[in-house]
Parts: structure tokens; sequence; C-alpha cells
């Protein structure tokens, strides 16, 4: 991945909902082709908020056709970033981003059928999948299943109904709300697998025909959902998914290694380009990668959630504990791969390599 910042200006900056907006960018010519991507794959953005540097990932919701780059922010709470991007940020301010990245990507090559899966504001990376896929494969088809409170909550509304009235007949839109009644009790509740199997049963989806599937949206809803599919018979291949981040699990694990380990500190010991740093830091306190960068360290990072695997390393002597993995596979982890913005030292005399990924 490029870990270079550029400068990219703000070209429009639409509401979508009360708590939401979509934010377009124009991209300098001399950068467009940093900037090209695959749908699916989110933009990281870095602005000074409050004399502070926050960096954070936004999902594109663009088509690859697009001549600009668009991504969608929902508010949450106490966002610093959502919040100045919701509040402040306006057409002519220029942000720092990094060129697109990320593994939740839609092969739009060949023609296929696709069910895409979304909560909230998981719909911002399906817009760009379903459109783009759309646009470029006459044969192709998707059906989106798309969770939220109530119809006045649907990020890209307007934009969806577009693409059902464009793509008549190979564009299915199905709302669930969890928070408004409809006369069809199977667009009622919360997007689960017995969800999907009743529109099955209903004629809305027709599941054996589906290629692949992608989920974006709460991480409780997208395990649930994929562990569901994968137990009716789909091979787990065929399922993609991209996570939010977790709060409520890393706060649990956090007072687990607390009681567990206690507050003592433990010695770190990190190489990052050839040189040696060495830090302190309790298993139940900061991340590896934060208490790094307190200390002025130049590592990569991007989303600080789980999911990019800018921050890997490998551990090369004792022991670390991952709240999440969204990114390294099942062998990286056994060879010592670990994320730093999510790893906390469970041993003394911790030493972590940079330099060997």
């Amino acid at each position: 991945m490029n870990n270079r910042l550029h400068t990219i200006s703000v070209a429009a900056v639409t509401p979508l909902t009360k708590d939401s907006v979509a934010v377009s960018f124009d991209v300098p010519l001399s950068l467009k082709h940093n900037f090209q991507f695959q749908p699916g794959q989110y933009l990281t953005l870095e602005s000074e908020i409050e004399n502070e540097k926050v960096r954070r990932c936004y999902s594109i919701s663009a088509p690859v056709s697009a001549d600009r780059l668009e991504v969608g922010i929902k508010r949450v709470p106490d966002g610093k970033f959502s919040g100045f991007a919701i509040d402040q940020l306006a057409v002519g301010d220029t942000l720092q981003a990094l060129p697109p990245a990320g593994n939740f990507i839609c092969d739009t090559s060949v023609s296929k059928r696709v069910c895409l899966i979304a909560a909230g504001s998981g719909i911002t990376p399906m817009l760009s999948i379903a459109e783009s896929l759309l646009q470029q494969q006459p044969e192709s088809q998707v059906s989106l299943v798309y969770g939220n409170q109530t119809r006045q909550s649907m990020m890209f509304r307007e934009r969806l109904f577009f693409l059902k009235n464009r793509y008549l007949g190979r564009f299915e839109l199905i709302p669930v709300f969890s928070r408004e009644e409809s006369d069809i009790e199977v667009h009622n509740g919360r997007v689960s697998t017995d969800k999907l199997v009743a529109m099955n049963q209903g004629g809305l989806l027709n599941l054996e025909s589906i290629d692949e599937f992608y989920l974006c949206g709460p991480s409780q809803m997208v395990s649930e959902v994929e562990t569901g599919l994968i137990n009716l018979g789909f091979d787990k291949f065929r399922v993609h998914t991209e996570l939010f981040f977790a709060g409520d699990q890393i706060k649990q694990n956090a007072e687990r290694r607390q009681q567990e380990y206690g507050d003592r500190s433990r010695q770190v010991k990190l190489k990052i380009a050839g040189r040696k740093l060495s830090i302190q830091l309790a298993a139940s306190g900061e991340t590896i990668l934060d208490a790094a960068l307190a200390q002025g360290a130049d590592l990569p990072f991007s989303c600080k959630g789980g999911v990019c695997a800018t921050c890997k390393a490998r551990v090369i002597k004792g022991q670390v504990e991952m709240d999440l993995n969204h990114s390294l596979t099942e062998q990286e982890v056994e060879s010592g791969m670990v994320l730093t913005c999510q790893s906390h030292p469970i041993s003394d005399d911790v030493e972590i390599d940079f330099d060997v990924t």
C-alpha cells in the first residue's frame, strides 16, 4: 500500500439524512492514477481537528466510472472526524488522503449475480459495487438487502431508487426496517440469516442463484449472517465481509486482560526501518501502535480498526493478543504476523519487527 498522503479538495458536501453526508472530492489530474480504485475499496482521510491530526477510513460510494471520488460519512457518538465532516466541512476545503485501499473488492470484469447485504452506513461500498457491476456487465444482476431503523434514516435513498428504476429487472432493492412497520412482514425487523431465508421462501430472493455475497455493517450482523450463509451450504470464499469498528468487543477484551494480567507495564521492543525503539505498556492499556506513535515513531497505519493491515508486523519474541483481525490470513497469524493497531503485550520481553512482513 502507498502510505504517502496527498492533498485533495472538497467538491461537494451533500446531506443524506439528519446525521450523514456524502462528500465528493476533486482529484488533481497529476494524482488521477494514484486515486484509481476498485469497487468496494475505502479512502483514508486526515485533517487537523482541534490541534490534533485525526485520520479515518470511509468507503468509496462512487462507481469506478465517476469523475470524482465520493465517500459516505455517518455521525458516530463522540466521533471527532464524522462530526467535523458533517458540521464544518465545506466546498473548497482540503484534506489529506491516502490512495484507495482495501480487499473488500468486487471483480466487475465478468457478469454474475451478487447479493449485497448491508445495514446503516454499510451501504456506502455497496453503492460502488452495485453501480459499477451494473454499468460494466449488462447481463449482471444485483440484489440489495438494506437494513435501517426507518425509511428516513436510509443513506443514499434517492440514488438507490434511481438505480432501481434505471436497471429494472437487474437491480432488486429489498429494504428492512427495525423501527417502521410494513404490511409485508419480511420487511420488518433486522437483517439476519432467518430474514434471508424468509425472503427466499417468499420469492423476493433466489439464494441458490447467487454467485457471490457481500456483507457490510455492524460486526454482529455481519458475523451472524456470514456464519448463517456458510451453514446453509454456501462456500465461505463466496461470502465477502467488511465490518464496522467493534468498540464493545474491544472494551470487553480490555476488561478481561486487566483481570488476567493487571496493570503492570511490559517492555516491547520494536524494529522499524533498521532502527530500534523500546516502549512500555500494560496488556489492558493502549495498543502497541498507539504507544509507539505517542513516542514519535513513524509507523504506517490507516484505519486502526483491524481491517486494512497497513500496520502489520511480525512478533519475533514473546506473546501479544489482538482485539480484532479482519485482514490477516490464518497462515499469516500462524507465522507470527499481527495487526499492531489491535495488539497488546501479554508476556514480558516482546519483540516486534516491522521490517519483516
